[in-house]
């Protein structure tokens, strides 16, 4: 018989590990303004991120930007935004571990 077991972690310690892993995608100011769970997609965690420092086009709509799309299995990581049409998002190795914390 499985167990569940909850594990916590603050969103500030998310947001650095996905930065640390996406190289320089996330500005250094990001702060998370909220974070949810889908309803509908089992898994996905989503996190709305506020800085001075995106790179890009807002949509359409004038809401804010396409999301950023992360994706971390085993030692690979990807990710993608809905801009870039004109390639398809490939896995690259991740980086090592982050030897120092982010200062917040």
């Amino acid at each position: 018989m499985s167990k569940q077991r909850i594990i916590a972690i603050d969103a500030d310690s998310l947001l650095a590990l996905i930065a640390h892993y996406d190289e320089g995608k996330i500005p250094i100011d990001a702060e998370i303004v909220s974070a949810g769970v889908s309803q509908t997609l089992n898994g996905w965690l989503g996190l709305e991120v506020r800085s001075k420092g995106w790179d890009g086009p807002l949509v359409e709509s004038g809401d804010g930007m396409p999301p950023l799309h992360f994706r971390y299995e085993g030692k690979k990581t990807m990710s993608w935004d809905n801009r870039k049409k004109e390639s398809e998002p490939v896995w690259s190795d991740a980086p090592e571990a982050p030897t120092k914390a982010r200062e917040f």
